[in-house]
């Protein structure tokens, strides 16, 4: 609710658009409240997030995430962009975090994808095992021909049948946009 509020302030409140500015304000002002209670109560938490920016006239994506990237899913491959290797908040680090941004041309017919780690965290199948980034990739790929909708529809289902009665270790959210 703290991270929602403080992009709400940078947003709304200060209008700023750039998705790098955003991450870098928001992860100040995080730092500054952990700050107060570091020393009696350190904050290990960060905050994981990707920021798009989509001129849909143009196509262009503007992106930056914290330990969050974003997937552009074309012609059934898989694009990555890359994310800072830093979480929003969390411990004070000796240097200032860089957040990259990158712009990206996009096409007609790509589909953008957000999603958080708790699904390739998580433990399940016949070994009881993490899934990791390459199945999650491959199961992302499997939904190319799929809605939207029903490209969400799929992996949900796939994670359920994965997870089995295995206990959910992390949240789990997946957003899929398609133009």
């Amino acid at each position: 609710m703290l991270g929602n509020s403080l992009l709400n302030q940078m947003v709304l409140d200060r209008r700023l658009l750039s998705p790098q500015r955003i991450l870098t304000e928001v992860d100040r002002a995080l730092s500054g409240l952990f700050d107060q209670h570091r020393a009696e109560n350190p904050v290990h938490d960060g905050m994981d997030i990707g920021l798009l920016m989509l001129d849909r006239n143009n196509l262009e994506l503007t992106f930056a995430g914290a330990l969050m990237r974003c997937l552009i899913l074309r012609d059934g491959e898989l694009i990555r962009l890359e994310c800072s290797r830093h979480a929003l908040g969390g411990c004070m680090e000796p240097e200032e975090k860089v957040f990259k941004q990158v712009r990206y041309q996009l096409r007609p017919g790509d589909r953008l994808v957000l999603s958080t780690d708790g699904y390739q965290s998580q433990f399940g199948g016949q070994l009881g095992k993490k899934m990791k980034a390459d199945q999650f990739r491959s199961l992302i790929k499997r939904t190319a021909l799929l809605s939207a909708p029903e490209g969400v529809a799929f992996l949900r289902r796939e994670f359920d049948q994965w997870k089995g009665e295995e206990e959910q270790v992390d949240d789990v959210l997946i957003v899929m946009l398609d133009l």
